[in-house]
Order: structure tokens, then sequence, then C-alpha cells
């Protein structure tokens, strides 16, 4: 499963419609901040994996093939760990990026 991360989400200023509220879709703002945090999360664990010794017993002998499954992987793993809000990052992110005028509707991310 393919990241993509649009950053242009998070950069951009919200749209005020004509009663003073965001036009910006709350769930789409909530998926960026998902997608950062498995981005995150994914340069963590191949940080981590880097650290590990690579010779021994779980030596295969086809160290590219290992490597390449184990960063698929940690994508996978890190994605599943996003989405399904057990570290916090993405929702600690889309509370500081709710628009001002959202804040007391909206402090929690919309549920998946």
């Amino acid at each position: 499963m393919d990241i993509l991360f649009n950053p242009s989400i998070l950069l951009r200023k919200p749209e005020i419609g004509p009663d003073g509220k965001s036009k910006q879709d709350p769930a789409a703002l909530h998926k960026a901040c998902q997608q950062f945090e498995a981005i995150l999360l994914g340069s963590m664990f191949k940080e981590m994996q880097a650290t590990v010794p690579t010779d021994g017993v779980a030596d295969s002998g086809d160290d590219n093939a290992m490597q390449t499954y184990q960063s698929l992987m940690d994508q996978q793993v890190a994605s599943q760990l996003a989405q399904t809000q057990s570290v916090g990052i993405a929702d600690a992110i889309y509370r500081q990026l709710v628009p001002p005028g959202q804040k007391s509707e909206a402090q929690d991310p919309p549920s998946r």
C-alpha cells in the first residue's frame, strides 16, 4: 500500500463561508494528519531497523529480498497504527490545525 501524502492540505488557509465557519472538510484534514502520522511512524521503524545487526541467526542470505519485505511490512504496520489512532500523533496534529471557528464543534477528530 502506497502512502500518498499531500502536504498542501495542511498549509493552505481555510476558506471561510458567509456563516463564519470554515469550508475545510474535517474528514479530509484528519485523513491528511493520519497519512502524515503513517509517514512519521514508517520513518521511525526504518531507523529502528537500521540499528538491528544483520549478521547472525536470522540472516537468510538474500539480504535484498529481506530488506524489501521488511520495508513493506513496516509501511503497512505504520499505516495501520495511524488508522487505528493507537499512537495519537494524527489526533494531536488535527486538534492543532482545526480552524478557530470550528474549535467548539470539532475538538475530537471525525470517527473512522
